[in-house]
């Protein structure tokens, strides 16, 4: 019963953040001839939002293009694993999926820490279970310092008890793909 309740408000958190356009990538842009994007409040909170839909849509659901719910997905029913959806059933899938929005080192320690592992020749998680009391949707910037190597986010969070929380984030521009990476990782701050 528990496990229902708890994948209720996963499945309500992501419509949530999907409803408040975490999931657009056209929020702000990027041109070539313009040089590295500038830090500032707005791509920031850009990029804190596609991370943690990222972060929830892989290790809570299992992948964003899922032919069968995730019951139909489980693998593992003593340990309640559930299979990957296509377009995540490989490292190498999980590894590019989560490098758009995290540097590699992150989504390496992600990876080797989270519980996945291969059932029957395939790639299993156990879904995430620690929902966020935060309400990442009304976070907002509160300072962004440039140090040589990365910058640090200072985000104001609130909690859904109306308290705030003040979380900091480091966040590296890579000039691979020309974009700006979360480098913390995220299950310390969600």
């Amino acid at each position: 019963m528990r496990r229902f309740f708890y994948q209720l408000y996963i499945i309500g958190l992501i419509s949530a953040l999907l409803l408040t356009g975490c999931n657009s990538s056209k929020r702000v842009t990027d041109t070539e001839d313009s040089g590295p994007l500038s830090l500032n409040d707005q791509v920031v909170l850009q990029l804190q939002d596609e991370a943690i839909a990222k972060l929830y849509a892989a290790l809570a659901e299992g992948g964003e293009q899922c032919t069968a719910s995730l019951a139909e997905r489980l693998a593992d029913p003593e340990e309640y694993y559930y299979y990957f959806c296509g377009d995540l059933d490989s490292r190498e899938k999980l590894t590019a999926y989560f490098r758009t929005s995290y540097t590699e080192a992150v989504v390496s320690e992600m990876l080797d820490t989270y519980p996945i592992k291969v059932i029957n020749d395939k790639l299993a998680f156990l879904p995430y279970e620690v929902g966020s009391m935060l309400e990442w949707e009304e976070a907002k910037v509160i300072e962004i310092t440039d140090f040589e190597e990365k910058s640090e986010i200072t985000f104001e969070v609130p909690d859904v008890d109306g308290e705030t929380e003040v979380i900091k984030v480091d966040a590296v521009y890579e000039d691979i793909d020309g974009k700006w990476k979360l480098d913390t990782v995220p299950w310390e701050y969600i």
